[in-house]
């Protein structure tokens, strides 16, 4: 038997599945939205968060430049994983891609405005960098928290908690209790 090709096709199944598919879409929707917000907060930001002194020559850079660097952004997000992660357990090691894709995005970012002749406040790069991870991290780690909130709505109207109470156990206790009280199939109050 070759086993090989089962590994395979699963995998390819996997990777193509319905579900996966829609959320790698929608966080790619989710990141295009996120260039556009990040690069016009960060300007009207810098210009003391007033539309109207904000120069006409950086909105036309920006816009001159949002499509190479949501195409940018995008590489860079797919190249750190963060289109394949598993966002219901995301963690620290999540939040780090998260801030070193951001960097890089920016700095790609500076990079092309550079080559293009685009010259944007100082203060513009480190505004957009800061809201690029943040927009970023709140897309990436709001589906935790309504998938939390969703299954403690579910919990309340359904009224079967039953009570549990777990001693010691270091870190292998809190990923219990964190397990239990995210899981939708555990009815447990800690």
């Amino acid at each position: 038997r070759d086993w090989s090709s089962d590994v395979c096709s699963s995998d390819l199944k996997r990777l193509f599945s319905k579900d996966i598919l829609f959320r790698q879409v929608f966080l790619v929707i989710a990141d295009i939205l996120t260039v556009m917000a990040a690069s016009s907060m960060a300007l009207w930001v810098r210009f003391d968060f007033s539309v109207a002194k904000i120069d006409e020559k950086y909105l036309e850079y920006i816009w001159a430049g949002m499509v190479p660097n949501v195409l940018g952004v995008v590489v860079i997000y797919w190249f750190f994983h963060l289109y394949r992660s598993v966002w219901k357990y995301a963690g620290v090691y999540e939040l780090q891609r998260i801030l070193f894709a951001g960097v890089m995005a920016t700095l790609v970012q500076l990079a092309g405005f550079a080559i293009a002749g685009f010259r944007m406040p100082r203060s513009y790069w480190f505004l957009y960098a800061g809201a690029l991870i943040a927009i970023t991290t709140f897309v990436r780690f709001s589906y935790r928290l309504l998938r939390r909130i969703k299954s403690q709505m579910e919990d309340k109207r359904t009224g079967e908690l039953s009570r549990v109470m777990i001693v010691g156990a270091g870190s292998a206790g809190d990923a219990l209790i964190r397990e239990i009280m995210e899981s939708q199939y555990l009815h447990k109050r800690i």
